[in-house]
């Protein structure tokens, strides 16, 4: 069993934001998998369970806060008994430009809160992350708090829909490797 986390904010206000790209990833996987998410607030998240390349997937969009993020992950790897080297967190990066895709097996945060809160709380920095990027805010002297939380506009959200999707079929193609 691994355990697939899409990092976001809840709420309909965050919808389409740079900062729910992992969301959207979750959302394909789960489009891929023709699965819905379910309300478990005993693990404060959407879950959606499913096989990938034959495998059992749980798959977790936590409904805390990102900077929160951690409550959630760690819950579900106690409740599913998943140990960190089968977690693949899924993150929007403002250090990569937009759509842009990498994966990395361990490492920092690299300045992102929702993914800070996962190393903190499982205290390992051994988690697989794939990120896509969001690219960085056009003015140097807008917030970035303020640019993630922005709602992508209509040429940005293809670019990120698309990269979404990608890393969903790559998934389940078996060409990103999730635990």
């Amino acid at each position: 069993m691994c355990l697939i986390i899409g990092l976001g904010n809840p709420g309909k206000k965050y919808e389409r934001t740079r900062h729910n790209v992992g969301f959207l990833v979750l959302d394909e996987l789960a489009t891929l998998a023709d699965v819905k998410f379910k309300n478990k607030k005993d693990l404060s998240g959407l879950v959606a369970e499913t096989k990938i390349n034959g495998r059992s997937a749980e798959l977790l969009q936590p409904t805390t806060f990102m900077n929160l993020s951690g409550e959630a992950v760690v819950k579900a790897a106690k409740f599913w008994r998943v140990p960190e080297k089968k977690i693949t967190v899924i993150v929007d990066d403002v250090n990569l430009p937009l759509g842009q895709i990498r994966i990395r097996e361990k490492g920092s945060a690299g300045g992102h809160n929702g993914l800070r809160s996962i190393i903190e709380r499982l205290d390992t920095s051994e988690i697989r992350r794939i990120r896509i990027g969001i690219g960085r805010p056009p003015r140097p002297e807008m917030a970035l708090d303020k640019w993630v939380l922005e709602k992508l506009n209509k040429e940005d959200w293809k670019t990120v829909v698309e990269a979404a999707r990608q890393v969903a079929k790559d998934i389940f193609a078996g060409q990103i490797k999730i635990g």
